[in-house]
């Protein structure tokens, strides 16, 4: 296996540790999609070693759409590397209204964000 496939698996099996998930067996290649799932959540996992990674409408809306259909929240995730795998960074994508969702289900309907430790208010 090539290094980039092995880094894209790693980024996986760490996603499934870290949302405490499962690793999707033929990930995106047979009836599951997505890479990781837990009971909540399908994880689309994209690993690069560039400075830049280009995020499309279509894939997004590709993961939605699976996520939908197994009644799941869609989690987009992105893991820069440098070429030999080293020192990973990792961002998560979720539309908007399911971040205003998690947001107001942890510190109340309505929070408009100042200093609390998730969305800033206090």
């Amino acid at each position: 296996m090539e290094l980039p496939q092995r880094l894209a698996r790693r980024q996986e099996t760490v996603a499934a540790t870290m949302y405490g998930g499962r690793l999707v067996s033929q990930s995106g290649s047979g009836d599951d999609k997505g890479d990781v799932e837990t009971g909540t959540e399908l994880i689309e996992c994209k690993h690069t070693e560039r400075k830049s990674f280009s995020l499309k409408l279509a894939d997004l809306m590709k993961a939605a759409k699976h996520a939908i259909l197994a009644d799941k929240r869609m989690v987009f995730e992105v893991e820069f590397t440098n070429p030999d795998g080293t020192w990973p960074v990792r961002f998560v994508v979720l539309n908007r209204d399911e971040y205003i969702a998690l947001r107001d289900r942890h510190c109340g309907e309505g929070c408009t964000g100042y200093d609390c430790d998730f969305c800033g208010r206090r």
